[in-house]
């Protein structure tokens, strides 16, 4: 009897190539982290869902969260095309 052994096409993922991209993620996690403290200093309150006004100033309902979130998006992408719209002035395309 003959007993043919499958062999494994794709190759066994490296530990340090996986270890390397962990770190490389909990990197960009702690940096977006630090960034949201420093230009939202409040507190956001998940499980607060009412939008009314806020009891604490310091504090932000989701709602409030994700309203603020979308302003930011919207000025930065006015500003992306703020920019976008000089450079194209400044060099119209031939």
């Amino acid at each position: 009897m003959y007993i043919c052994r499958k062999s494994i096409d794709n190759p066994v993922p490296r530990f340090d190539k996986n270890l390397e991209e962990f770190f490389s993620i909990s990197q960009a996690c702690i940096q977006q982290a630090q960034s949201a403290a420093h230009y939202l200093p409040l507190s956001v309150i998940p499980s607060r869902l009412d939008s009314g006004p806020s009891t604490q100033e310091t504090t932000l309902s989701y709602p409030q969260y994700l309203n603020t979130v979308r302003l930011q998006i919207s000025y930065a992408k006015d500003i992306h095309d703020t920019l976008v719209a000089a450079a194209q002035n400044i060099s119209p395309a031939e």
